[in-house]
């Protein structure tokens, strides 16, 4: 692990936490950390086994590419899962306090939630690359590994289909919509990825 990869994961706040507090926070109904997050965290455990799968890549293979590739795509999960909660916390509020006064106007209310469906935007994005990865990774490993790649896949696209259930229910407490056929677009992409990864174990 490079330096500069080291200092951007730390920035991450909830890989601070242990196992047991990320899954304690996520079952709080108050807490940040929901849906979203957890997505952007699937597509970084992805990309991990991707790159696990890419360093074990056969003698003969030029593997740094693909290893570099995995890394970029696993710190990019990691910072969204943290930008999703912030973005989160800001529409929940701002929606909280229209709901408690009907006549609450604040132009805030729209930019957290169009800052919120670019996050959720990204996470599919990044799931769709990250399946991708794990598909072109999985046709050139070991049959040991080969499964390990494969799994990445789908978890790659579980999280870009989370990303498209969450834009979806938000999009119906805003206007707009315009980031909803790019996402679904990104899924349909880690879905073909994911589905040409499995083809690969016979």
């Amino acid at each position: 692990m490079s330096d500069t990869e080291g200092q951007r994961v730390d920035q991450a706040e909830v890989l601070g936490h242990s196992l047991a507090t990320i899954l304690a926070e996520a079952s709080m109904p108050d807490h940040g950390l929901a849906s979203g997050s957890a997505a952007a965290l699937s597509v970084a455990l992805a990309a991990a086994l991707a790159c696990s799968a890419a360093r074990a890549l056969p003698d003969g293979i030029e593997s740094s590419g693909f290893v570099v590739q995995a890394e970029n795509l696993r710190m990019r999960a990691v910072e969204l899962v943290d930008r999703n909660r912030d973005h989160y916390d800001a529409a929940r509020e701002a929606l909280r306090a229209r709901l408690e006064d009907p006549g609450y106007r604040d132009h805030r209310i729209g930019s957290a939630m169009n800052d919120t469906l670019g996050t959720l935007g990204l996470i599919a994005g990044t799931g769709a690359d990250t399946a991708e990865l794990a598909a072109n990774v999985a046709e050139l490993a070991t049959d040991a590994l080969r499964p390990d790649a494969v799994s990445a896949a789908p978890l790659a696209e579980a999280g870009a289909r989370v990303a498209v259930i969450l834009t979806e229910a938000n999009l119906l407490t805003t206007v707009g919509g315009e980031g909803l056929e790019a996402a679904r677009a990104e899924l349909a992409a880690a879905e073909a990825s994911s589905g040409r990864a499995h083809e690969l174990l016979g």
